[in-house]
């Protein structure tokens, strides 16, 4: 099994990222569904979403999304983008940190390969950064998928 580790703040959108609403009274309700939508841009989805489809990765939520979000309302938000659905998320571990909760999740499923897509700074492997002005680039897609096709 091939597993990306998935952030989305500064990987399906950036941190220049000024969604234009439709005016009132077509506007969606604060965090609702398609309000949360807009939150995210569908080329860097569609980009995500190569990956998967080319490397069979299922996809693992590491975002701070899934404090806030149940992993059912976040499936449904991707499932409305276009996104494969997730296989699950990093568990949520008191004072953890990200490289924490990743490492957990890999202890438990020991997946063939891996990758973490993310914009932060982090201390693990196969990692790939993207520039949270940019966001998942055709470089980051490439990058992952080499990974993917190569680690152990």
């Amino acid at each position: 099994m091939n597993v990306l580790f998935l952030d989305f703040d500064g990987v399906l959108n950036t941190v220049d990222h000024n969604p234009v609403l439709p005016p009132p009274p077509f506007r969606p309700e604060p965090m609702s569904l398609d309000w949360l939508a807009y939150q995210l841009n569908p080329v860097l989805c569609n980009r995500v979403t190569r990956i998967a489809e080319q490397s069979g990765a299922a996809l693992v939520l590491s975002t701070t999304w899934r404090n806030r979000f149940p992993l059912p309302r976040l499936a449904t938000l991707m499932g409305s983008l276009g996104m494969p659905m997730p296989a699950g998320s990093t568990p949520l571990l008191p004072g953890g940190s990200r490289e924490m909760e990743i490492k957990h999740w890999l202890q438990q499923a020991s997946p063939m390969r891996w990758c973490v897509l993310d914009d932060d700074e982090l201390h693990i492997d196969h990692l790939v950064q993207t520039n949270d002005h940019i966001s998942v680039s055709d470089e980051d897609v490439e990058r992952c998928l080499q990974i993917l096709r190569s680690n152990s």
